[in-house]
């Protein structure tokens, strides 16, 4: 049981931080395209620049959570030590 709720809890950190991470790497995609001088373009760019700065406030909330949860998660191999000594 102890083994399912750290693997679950370190899951869904995983994702939150894959999350953090596509935020932090689109940013400097969409830097990199910026340079075009095409009007249109810089209208998309600010649409999704826009909706990851809202998107980053949530992750990082959700980070945050989940990271305090998986820290104070207790590991499994802690009680496999236990057993295999004995």
């Amino acid at each position: 049981m102890r083994a399912k709720r750290y693997a679950r809890r370190l899951a869904r950190l995983q994702a939150s931080l894959g999350r953090a991470s596509d935020i932090a790497s689109t940013r400097i995609l969409l830097d990199a395209i910026r340079q075009d001088d095409q009007p249109a373009l810089h209208l998309a760019i600010g649409a999704v620049a826009g909706w990851q700065a809202h998107d980053q406030m949530a992750v990082a909330k959700t980070l945050r959570k989940r990271w305090r949860r998986f820290k104070t998660t207790p590991t499994f191999w802690d009680r496999w030590f236990v057993i295999c000594a004995v």
